[in-house]
């Protein structure tokens, strides 16, 4: 059975070890000394690196479209929100919105400094098993089919920049090239800026 769990070991773990020197996703969004950006996550999946970055000062806007993953969002929110450690910032920099991303500019949100894009990864020809979560993920969402037209939208929305986490071995989004790419041991945050007005 797979729950969300914002208060599991695992969680704690990598918050209470995360700083803006060794989180590459901190350095991704941007997040500086007196600086934690609104972020919009478009693809909030499992949400993990949406509670780290709330975690670290950033208010997010989880957006999700799959209606047992939102469940699982709000179950897992439930339970934290009511947390007494956590419980008080969490409600205040942690949301979720039930809603397709692709209309995200029509809902009635804030523009966000940042948007995060994690779509779900591309097959790789020589196949291994993912995580029990992530082949969870797999066969609940399949392709995220879209994510091409997300990134077009998002850089006509977004202030500062967009992020897009990507395997090593995929290609960039619509094969545009990044304006920059910061890398960690696992992946990379490929990183674009918006479109000129």
């Amino acid at each position: 059975m797979i729950k969300i769990d914002f208060l599991s070991e695992k969680n704690n773990y990598r918050c209470f070890h995360a700083n803006t020197h060794n989180e590459m996703l901190a350095k991704a969004v941007g997040i500086k000394k007196n600086y934690f950006p609104c972020v919009l996550d478009l693809t909030a999946g499992l949400g993990r690196d949406a509670f780290v970055l709330s975690f670290l000062g950033c208010y997010v806007i989880m957006i999700e479209r799959h209606p047992v993953i939102v469940e699982l969002l709000k179950d897992g929110l439930k339970r934290a929100y009511a947390d007494k450690k956590i419980g008080s910032w969490l409600k205040e920099r942690l949301k979720l919105i039930y809603h397709d991303s692709i209309h995200m500019l029509s809902l009635p949100i804030p523009q966000p400094d940042v948007i995060y894009l994690d779509p779900m990864y591309p097959n790789r020809k020589k196949k291994s098993l993912s995580q029990k979560d992530m082949q969870f993920l797999q066969g609940l969402i399949g392709q995220d089919n879209d994510a091409n037209k997300l990134l077009n939208i998002s850089r006509r929305f977004a202030k500062k920049r967009i992020i897009v986490k990507r395997p090593y071995f995929s290609e960039p989004l619509n094969k545009e090239k990044p304006d920059f790419i910061i890398k960690s041991k696992k992946h990379r945050f490929d990183i674009y800026l918006p479109f000129k007005k």
